[in-house]
């Protein structure tokens, strides 16, 4: 295997880019000087680490710190914000490199891109070792799978090119994006809830957005979880079901009795009629012709839940993640405290919304609610609530009043309305209630909401 030092360098391309920095001006395309060359460069260029030789990294650095206090950076400036000029070679390496400056910076583009194209090589090379040592390790085989995809994801992530980008350049698809919502074209990609009263409220749920799903025990949140995601794979996408405190026969038999619509407890009391089976047959048939699948480790974490979900996506396209429940998953790496161990699961589950361009649906529990039982509950009440409540772009609750009243209430809405809506919840399913007199009592918009893009 070749050495890094061999091939996956160049200190022609570290050099010459370094000597424009230095030199402090550039010309543009016109011939006219541009003094604040640093912030092209900059820009093309944003991390010392992409430089390979320790003593180019230690100028460039500098470099980089002059710029973010606001201050000009030429050879003179960079001179004195290195400590230790012995580390590079003495002040007489940065004259040497200054004075390559070729007098254009019209090759600086190319320049960065053989440097960062570069540096990902070198990277790739200690993944791929990193990688090989694991395999001869008494490590878990998943484990090792799920690092491996890990660091090629990361590596993935490294090698992408960030950059401003002008208002004009991304007009055009703005106006397309509005005339693909006028035209109804958006809606009919979108997730819905399958709720019609509460999908007045979200106006469908987008790729990417992480909704959380909080409720009391035995309150009917994993239930709600499990209609919703059928009504997704009814549309044809798949759903996946990361079940953390049921097995995969209890998920599924949920499901089942939710779509035949049948009363969970009669199989409990053995009061399933000829009829019923007949019913849960069908609907086992409809079912089994729909993508849903499920996954019940109680071991997951996020980094092996996407990685399945990324083997599923190359087959169908995804609809909705379910994770039931974030308190139950395990970081990838343990932090220090309970809180922070929820709040990486939490990102992790934006972070997989984003990477599967699918919306992630991770059901909470509460804590003990802060106004007592009858209380309204608020986005304080969900458990290790700071982090969810931060990263969530929907938050929505299930709760029975005192009245013994079922409600899904919006309470977070990133883009739209928060609201209430009156559910029926009797057999242990849910469904919109049946129309009353008063449209009003069953479906509000909170008199104290904020009017939100929903864009």
């Amino acid at each position: 295997m070749p050495s890094p030092t061999d091939q996956l360098w160049s200190e022609e391309a570290e050099r010459q880019f370094l000597s424009v920095l230095l030199h402090g001006t550039a010309w543009d395309s016109e011939g006219r000087e541009q003094v604040l060359v640093a912030d092209r460069i900059i820009e093309l260029l944003p991390t010392a680490e992409a430089f390979f030789k320790p003593a180019h990294r230690i100028i460039y650095q500098a470099a980089l710190d002059l710029h973010a206090r606001g201050e000009i950076v030429t050879l003179a400036t960079v001179r004195t914000a290195i400590p230790d000029l012995s580390k590079i070679g003495g002040s007489v390496t940065l004259v040497e490199i200054a004075e390559e400056w070729p007098g254009t910076d019209h090759f600086l583009e190319g320049q960065a891109r053989q440097i960062r194209s570069l540096y990902i090589r070198r990277q790739a090379v200690e993944v791929f070792n990193r990688g090989l040592s694991s395999a001869y390790s008494t490590d878990p085989v998943d484990d090792i799978l799920a690092a491996a995809e890990r660091d090629i994801y990361r590596l993935r992530l490294g090698s992408s090119t960030q950059r401003l980008v002008h208002v004009s350049e991304i007009m055009p698809d703005t106006l397309e994006d509005i005339q693909a919502w006028q035209s109804g074209e958006i809606q009919q990609r979108l997730a819905t809830s399958g709720f019609s009263d509460l999908d007045k409220l979200l106006v469908g749920i987008t790729a990417g957005d992480l909704m959380i799903l909080g409720g009391k025990t035995s309150h009917g949140k994993s239930q709600a979880a499990l209609q919703i995601a059928a009504n997704v794979a009814k549309g044809g996408k798949a759903v996946v079901i990361c079940s953390l405190e049921m097995t995969n026969l209890e998920v599924n038999k949920r499901v089942l009795l939710a779509e035949a619509k049948i009363d969970g407890m009669k199989v409990k009391w053995q009061q399933v009629t000829d009829q019923n089976f007949d019913e849960l047959t069908r609907a086992g048939v409809i079912l089994s012709g729909r993508q849903i699948y499920y996954i019940d480790d109680t071991t997951i974490t996020i980094s092996r839940l996407q990685s399945l979900c990324r083997k599923l996506r190359t087959e169908h396209e995804l609809g909705l993640v379910v994770v039931d429940y974030l308190q139950l998953m395990a970081p990838d790496e343990r932090q220090e405290t309970r809180d922070q161990d929820v709040a990486a699961v939490t990102r992790g589950c934006k972070w997989l919304a984003k990477d599967l361009g699918c919306p992630v649906l991770a059901l909470s529990q509460f804590r003990k609610l802060m106004g007592g039982d009858n209380h309204e509950p608020g986005v304080d009440d969900l458990r290790e609530s700071g982090a969810i409540a931060h990263a969530a772009d929907w938050i929505l609750f299930v709760w029975h009043d005192d009245k013994d009243r079922h409600w899904m209430i919006l309470k977070k809405a990133r883009h739209g309305s928060v609201g209430r809506v009156q559910m029926s919840f009797e057999g242990g399913r849910w469904e919109t209630l049946a129309t009353s007199r008063d449209a009003d009592e069953r479906y509000s918009v909170m008199e104290d909401r904020k009017d939100v893009n929903p864009f």
